[in-house]
Order: structure tokens, then sequence, then C-alpha cells
């Protein structure tokens, strides 16, 4: 299973979030500001809803989202400003504006 999750992460995920965590970066601001956000409208008819807990420096908020292959959650939660902690159905997210706060404080 760490095998399986680890190659979505290394192969699926990682690669396909990549420029749309430049792009929010860019926007925010280094994370210093919100981004407003709009996916497109799905027309796969996919749709399913996932329950996400989101981290963020002072609040835990539960969100829910509706999530298909034209648009993961990861994707959601990175244009929310959140980096999910599973590659597939992500119950968990870690605001990214605490993820660098991290990154600053231990490298």
């Amino acid at each position: 299973k760490k095998m399986k999750q680890w190659q979505r992460w290394s192969h699926t995920v990682i690669p396909s979030l990549l420029q749309p965590y430049l792009a929010y970066r860019r926007l925010s601001n280094h994370f210093r500001n919100p981004v407003d956000y709009e996916l497109p409208t799905c027309g796969c008819h996919q749709t399913r809803k996932l329950r996400v807990i989101c981290i963020d420096f002072n609040a835990l908020q539960s969100v829910d989202l509706a999530v298909c292959p034209c648009a993961p959650a990861a994707l959601q939660l990175l244009w929310m400003g959140y980096f999910p902690c599973a590659p597939l159905g992500p119950t968990l997210a870690v605001s990214l504006q605490l993820l660098s706060f991290v990154r600053q404080l231990f490298m």
C-alpha cells in the first residue's frame, strides 16, 4: 500500500500540482494573500462528495468538496491554499502558509 501511495504521489499528484502550485504562490504573493479561485464547471457526471479537515495557524475547518476526475481533491485544495495529506481521497489538508512557516523554522 505504501509503495502504491508513493508512486501515486511521485508520478501523478505532485507533477499535476506543480504548475498550479507555482501559479498560486505567485498570485498569493508567497502565501501572504488569499486567492479567489473558481474551478471550471465539470460535465463528466462522476462527482462525489469528500469532507476534508483543513488545518490553519489558528483553526481547523471542515470543507466539503465535490470531486471528480476533472477536479481532483488535491487540485481543489491547492487552489484553496491547502496541501492534501493523501494523494487520493484526502481527509486532512494543511495550509500552504503553515507549511511554509514550518519549513522556514526547521530548515
